[in-house]
């Protein structure tokens, strides 16, 4: 459920059509959500949904 979430969270991260002050917000509740995913998940699968910090 936790990946599900983060995968919607970083395709609409990456949707032009949606405003900035928008994806502020998307941002603040993946890092909510990527440490929870982060207690349960392999280093491995952690990777695959760790963002870069510098161009965000």
């Amino acid at each position: 459920m936790l990946r599900k979430e983060l995968d919607e969270m970083l395709f609409d991260l990456s949707d032009k059509r949606i405003d900035q002050e928008i994806k502020l917000a998307i941002e603040s509740r993946y890092k909510v959500i990527f440490r929870m995913y982060a207690r349960l998940a392999s280093p491995k699968e952690i990777s695959k949904y760790a963002r870069n910090r510098i161009s965000h």
